[in-house]
């Protein structure tokens, strides 16, 4: 995969450059930070696989859906992989920085339904139908 090649080509950079051999144990600060953007940058992915249409939509209503989807996603991932996940008002905080405009109460309500109907079916398209008719209900 040319992404895990890409990684390995950093690291390799990074050593012939410096003159360095990086072991684990070199990477107390930031490991967690660093798997965990992996993981929400493919949950990315996941929707790009199953859901491609969410980038033909009009950019307000493309961020909202794929933002939120991802973040419902690498919460669940996050618990299987034994990674840290955020907390509903974290993601609400988050999310107010693209500017996307929702609650606490509705991405609670949203989260919800992605546990109990989508995500026992890996239906991620499903969802971003879901998330796509919520906002265009706004």
């Amino acid at each position: 995969m040319k992404v895990l090649d890409e990684f390995q080509n950093i690291v390799d950079t990074i050593e012939n450059t410096m003159q360095i051999k990086l072991k684990d144990e070199d990477f107390v600060i930031g490991q967690e930070q660093m798997f965990h953007i992996f993981l929400h940058e493919t949950s990315h992915a996941v929707i790009t696989n199953q859901a491609r249409w969410v980038h033909d939509l009009e950019e307000e209503k493309e961020i909202a859906v794929d933002e939120i989807l991802a973040r419902l996603l690498d919460d669940e991932l996050s618990q299987i992989i034994g990674l840290h996940h955020h907390s509903i008002t974290e993601h609400v905080d988050e999310l107010s920085k693209y500017p996307v405009q929702i609650t606490i109460e509705e991405f609670a309500r949203l989260k919800e339904k992605w546990q109990r109907f989508y995500f026992p079916n890996k239906n991620v398209e499903g969802m971003a139908n879901e998330l796509l008719s919520f906002f265009n209900k706004l």
